[in-house]
């Protein structure tokens, strides 16, 4: 599943978080805002983060449903209708 805008935005946000640190210097912080903006996968963005000792930005993440709901099943119910017109 890919990564919605506020996925990345998390990741982003801590990696600016480890440049205040001093724990990126602004080219890595750069490389690493590049390719999570192009990141397809959320593996991608963790190995963003794999080297950094800042809390995982995928605590509640992701955003959005990883599986699909399944459909809704309505099952037509004709008792009612038993009720209306009872057969004799």
């Amino acid at each position: 599943m890919t990564p919605s805008v506020a996925d990345r935005d998390r990741v982003i946000t801590n990696l600016q978080e480890a440049l205040i640190a001093g724990r990126l210097t602004r080219d890595e912080l750069e490389q690493r805002v590049e390719r999570a903006a192009a990141a397809s996968d959320f593996r991608e963005l963790l190995a963003l983060m794999a080297d950094l000792p800042v809390r995982s930005p995928f605590d509640r993440l992701p955003a959005h449903r990883i599986t699909p709901r399944p459909p809704v099943r309505r099952w037509r119910s004709w008792h009612w209708l038993g009720r209306l017109c009872p057969l004799r």
